[in-house]
């Protein structure tokens, strides 16, 4: 990334106050937050959460922007990558030291892994901030136009009935039969019972674990489970 952005002096507080009195030439998003302490050693805000400062500029970027149109996606609280790893690590194909990240985002669930994780993402940006956060390689495709074969997955995916209804449909085709997905899902989607397509696409997959994930979201009060899932 080419811009290079002045020091800032007088920084705000990054609740309810950066993204709105921040001047013109100052980082406008969380990716141009990210380049500038890529370049000046500091956050160009305030902030006590040096440990997991992406995740919580991102929730505050999302309460006032639709610029990425992730209002079905929700970024993966950082306890809940955690714990996530740790079930890929325990239900993972050890055969394979690869896994793949679908809907990867930024790398929450890609930056600490047991596995070489790629990364994979529509949008450009995220991609290349994926890269530059995890060190890890990212493809910047649709899912649905994924054709490889995998044996580990792990996925946060979009949260809309039909949407993750054609996510699972396609995560079907592209596991192994060996593989495994350790997923992200609303609270009670794998027992839904309707619609139809839905029903057929969850039939498809035997449950190994779940539990509820360890915090809420930053910016929806949507509640969500961990789910370990293989093929029948």
């Amino acid at each position: 990334m080419e811009t290079r952005f002045e020091k800032i002096k007088k920084r705000y507080a990054l609740n309810n106050s950066y993204f709105k009195n921040k001047r013109p030439q100052d980082p406008s998003n969380p990716i141009e937050c990210f380049y500038y302490v890529e370049q000046h050693g500091e956050l160009p805000y305030n902030s006590e959460l040096e440990d997991c400062w992406l995740e919580e500029c991102f929730a505050e970027f999302q309460k006032r922007n639709t610029e990425y149109k992730m209002l079905e996606q929700f970024f993966t609280p950082s306890d809940t990558a955690k714990r996530m790893n740790e079930l890929l690590d325990e239900y993972g194909n050890k055969d394979c030291v690869y896994a793949l990240d679908v809907c990867c985002g930024y790398g929450a669930l890609s930056k600490n892994s047991p596995f070489i994780i790629k990364g994979l993402d529509i949008d450009n940006s995220l991609c290349e901030l994926y890269e530059n956060y995890t060190g890890n390689k990212a493809t910047c495709m649709d899912f649905m136009e994924y054709n490889g074969k995998e044996k580990n997955i792990i996925s946060n995916p979009p949260y809309s009935i039909k949407t993750l209804t054609a996510f699972l449909e396609k995560l079907y085709n592209i596991l192994e039969d060996d593989g495994i997905a350790v997923l992200l899902l609303p609270k009670g989607f794998i027992d839904k019972e309707r619609p139809k397509a839905t029903v057929e696409a969850l039939e498809k997959f035997g449950v190994g674990h779940r539990e509820d994930m360890r915090e809420e979201f930053a910016s929806t009060k949507m509640t969500a489970e961990i789910v370990v899932i293989k093929k029948l």
